[in-house]
Order: C-alpha cells, then sequence, then structure tokens
C-alpha cells in the first residue's frame, strides 16, 4: 500500500505501507520539501490500538519535517458525496458497523464539505454523519444574494427575542429535508429511531431545533439521541407557548455558542436554551472563547458526546 499525504504548499508525504496480521508496518518514506525527497524508515507506536506512525527529520535548511499520522486498518473508510432526495449530501462513515447516526446541517452561505473535514477527523467508531447541502436561495438580509440556505435571514445581529422574523414556509421546508434525512438512517441502514442524533451550526441548528420541537404527532420524532446545537437559537418561539413538543423528554439537548458572537449574540443562545429548559428537556449550554464559528474543544466535547 502506497499513500499520498499533502502535507501543505511545500511539503508532501508519500509513505509505504504493508500489512500482515492485521497490522501496518511502515517500510519507509519519502518527503518532499520542493526541492527533493529525503528518504528515511518509520517506526511504529501504538495508541489506543491503533497504529500511530511517528517520525522527525530535518528538512532542508533550518526546516524540521515532523509527521503524525493515524493509520487505520481500512482505508477505504473515507468520506463520500451523493444526491438524495435532491440535494448534495456528503457522508462520513463510522470506523466501525453504525448503530448511531448525526445528522448535521451547516450554516448560511456554507456547505457540507465546510464541516466534512472535522467530522471525518473525529473518527467516530460507531457513528455515522450525514451532512446535507442546502439549496441556492435569496437572502434579504444580504441584498437577495442567492447562497445555500435553510431559509431566509431577515436582519442581523439575530439578538432579540421579540422581535426576530421567521421564515416559516422556508423552515418548514428545512424540517421536511431533515425528517427525509432521519427516516433514510431507519430504513436504509437499520438505526434505532432513538440512535439518531440531528444537530446543525446557525440557522441550522435552528432548523434542528424546529425538528426536534415539532408539535404534530403525524410528523413528529418520538424520541432522538440527543439534539446538538452550534452559535445557534430557536425560531417560532411562540409556538411552544400553544402546544407541547411530541418529542420525548428523555431526549438530551446539548447547546455550543461563543463568548462574544456577534451574529447570533450569546444572550439569545443563552436564552434559547432556557426556553426548551422550560419545556421540560434537559439542555446543557457551553460557552467557549470564540465569535461565530467553531473551536477545538467544543468539537472535542462533540466527539465525546457522540462516543458516549
Amino acid at each position: 500500500l502506497c499513500v499520498h499525504l499533502n502535507c501543505g504548499n511545500v511539503v508532501d508525504l508519500f509513505i509505504c505501507m504493508r500489512e500482515w496480521n492485521g497490522d501496518m508496518n511502515v517500510c519507509g518514506f519519502a518527503v518532499n520539501f520542493g526541492g527533493g525527497f529525503r528518504f528515511g524508515k518509520c517506526r511504529i507506536r501504538k495508541r489506543q490500538g491503533v497504529p500511530l506512525i511517528s517520525r522527525g527529520r530535518k528538512g532542508l535548511g533550518s526546516s524540521y519535517f515532523h509527521s503524525v499520522i493515524y493509520a487505520t486498518r481500512n482505508f477505504s473508510v473515507m468520506k463520500s458525496q451523493k444526491e438524495v432526495h435532491g440535494m448534495e449530501v456528503v457522508e462520513v462513515p463510522s470506523q466501525l458497523p453504525a448503530t448511531s447516526s448525526l445528522v448535521f446541517l451547516h450554516g448560511l452561505g456554507d456547505t457540507a464539505h465546510g464541516w466534512s473535514d472535522s467530522f471525518e477527523e473525529m473518527n467516530l467508531t460507531r457513528t455515522r454523519v450525514v451532512l446535507p447541502t442546502a439549496n441556492q436561495l435569496p437572502i434579504t438580509v444580504n441584498g437577495g444574494m442567492r447562497m445555500p440556505a435553510w431559509f431566509d435571514i431577515y436582519e442581523f445581529p439575530i439578538d432579540d427575542p421579540e422581535n426576530v422574523r421567521d421564515d416559516v414556509d422556508g423552515l418548514a421546508n428545512s424540517v421536511s429535508v431533515v425528517r427525509k434525512l432521519v427516516q433514510r438512517e431507519i430504513n436504509q441502514y437499520g438505526i434505532s429511531p432513538d440512535q439518531v442524533y440531528v444537530g446543525g451550526f446557525s440557522q441550522g441548528g435552528a432548523v434542528a431545533y424546529s425538528y426536534a420541537l415539532q408539535v404534530d404527532p403525524d410528523q413528529a420524532p418520538v424520541a432522538l439521541a440527543g439534539v446538538l446545537g452550534l452559535s445557534t437559537w430557536l425560531p417560532m418561539k411562540n409556538l411552544y407557548q400553544q402546544k407541547s413538543p411530541c418529542l420525548s423528554k428523555s431526549t438530551k439537548f446539548s447547546a455550543f455558542h461563543g463568548s462574544y458572537d456577534p451574529v447570533v449574540q450569546t444572550s439569545f443562545g443563552k436564552m434559547s436554551a432556557d426556553m426548551i429548559r422550560g419545556l421540560g428537556y434537559e439542555v446543557d449550554f457551553h460557552t467557549y472563547n470564540m465569535a461565530h464559528s467553531a473551536h477545538p474543544d467544543e468539537l472535542r466535547s462533540i466527539r465525546s458526546l457522540l462516543e458516549s
């Protein structure tokens, strides 16, 4: 087996491996520093049963190259892209046969590819990740410019729960997309409904909240493994003053937010978490030293949650 890793604009790493008895043995490597190859041998260490290839070596001039590469036994376990229900979907498979799934929605103007690398790097053991890309919509706050979006946004920042305008039709359409993707996990991959997570970032998280907290017993999920809301808010809050969600109270919500988010302000994110808690659900609210983005500690927390 020969593996080529692009480690940046300057360094290319070529690793040759052979396998026996289920373990990887590295025969050697070649490093291209942009001015010729340097060859050497690698050694294998193991951490938690996963071969870890590590080698430090002097490069050209005072450059120092250090590689730490995780080698898995099955190199065919890679993310894939396909069309599902008329939209592009990236799937990140689990390392072992999946017993749970996460349907995760990106934020405004992004695509599934904006999150696929982060989930792929988690190397989840038994949770497969499904990342749809939203269709292009004209966005009012951006002067009608078309971009991937789950629903229209009328104003920024999103900070006033009393005056936030909700694109009810757009939300309903995107909730329908999540419903189809969740049902696909159940029907096609044999995942139990209570082992499906839904989540998303920013407006993707708003759709995840809306899907989970449906009030229509003919459409609502009975139970979910959990709901993940990253830098997001609860839309259509007045709906829950009239009807109670059908979702089982055993479903836990985990909310993550930047401590100085200028887009979806932190106070509104916390207020949304409090609203969901007021509906009878367990909610964890975590803040990180960031704006409207993702934080490494946040991603580690999500990995731990999905691996638990």
